[in-house]
């Protein structure tokens, strides 16, 4: 049974999920509708910014996703990798973190 602070992380979750969601679909209508003319620097920068936001942000979609299914399944603040306890420090900087300081380490 979640605990009240995983259901209080887990609705933070969530807004930031639609947050992100929303935020993904802006970039996605700017990067597939590019409002520049052949030879406009500006707004060809302007468009390579979307397009590299955008991924960002699906990462980051992908990434809540899977700490919401975590703590679906009782596992939020525990490694995917190691299956320690995450620290508390990089959850409230990162709360869809999945990996702990050390395995986080490992794959970057």
């Amino acid at each position: 049974m979640p605990t009240h602070r995983t259901r209080r992380i887990v609705e933070i979750l969530k807004q930031e999920l639609v947050e992100a969601r929303k935020e993904l679909e802006d970039y996605q209508a700017q990067a597939e509708q590019p409002d520049f003319e052949m030879g406009d620097a500006e707004g060809y920068s302007t468009w390579q910014a979307a397009v590299a936001l955008q991924g960002h942000l699906e990462q980051e979609v992908e990434e809540i996703e899977r700490a919401l299914d975590r703590a679906e399944q009782g596992l939020y603040g525990t490694c995917e990798a190691c299956g320690e306890a995450i620290g508390a420090a990089r959850l409230h900087a990162l709360p869809y973190t999945t990996l702990c300081v050390r395995c986080a380490a490992k794959t970057a």
